[in-house]
Parts: C-alpha cells; structure tokens; sequence
C-alpha cells in the first residue's frame, strides 16, 4: 500500500488544547507549533514510519482500505521538530495532531 502524507509539516492545530493537561505540556505544545517543520513517527500495522508532509509511505497492504481513500493516523509515538520532540506514553494524545494520508494504491 502506497499512502501520500498531509498536515505533518502545517502548522499543529491552533485548537485549545484540553484543560487536564499540565502547563509544561501546554507550553512545550505552544513551543512546537512555533516551528516550520515537523516530523512525526507513527505506527501502521505495527510498522514505524518517521513521515514529514508529503512523504510517500510503502506500508503493508490494510483491508477495507480503497484507492483514493482518506485515513487518519492516529497512532504517533512522537511528534518533533528541529527543537523540540513530544514522545508519547506510549501514544501522543490525539489533541496534540491531525495527521491524515491518502490511498495511492493497493498493490496485490
């Protein structure tokens, strides 16, 4: 499967985030979105991927998955830029991101 990547590298959600989080993650969070560029590493079928937008992923073949469908990836272990990395415990919480990458093919 062949997935095209989009919003890892825009800015990070300017949503407020949740109020049971710490401020130091609030600030590291607000600290992050100052960068140009992120990276994330997020797992697909138990496969790591560090992705930037507008990678190219070759991942194993997923089912009930089509050409040209949206997905969202909601499994990041970390979210980083130059400066500074967000690691999750095991996952990062999904407030931090939007990350979502597009079906090129299935090969079979």
């Amino acid at each position: 499967m062949t997935l095209s990547l989009s919003n890892t590298s825009e800015k990070l959600p300017s949503q407020n985030l949740p109020k049971n989080f710490s401020d130091s993650t609030k600030e590291a969070i607000n600290k992050l979105r100052d960068q140009l560029r992120y990276y994330a590493i997020v797992d697909i079928r138990s496969q790591k991927f560090l992705i930037t937008k507008n990678d190219i992923v070759i991942a194993h073949r997923l089912r009930d998955v089509n050409v040209g469908d949206e997905l969202r990836l909601n499994r990041v272990l970390e979210l980083g830029s130059k400066d500074y990395t967000i690691k999750g415990q095991p996952l990062v919480s999904e407030a931090f991101y939007n990350i979502k990458a597009t079906v090129l093919e299935q090969p079979k």
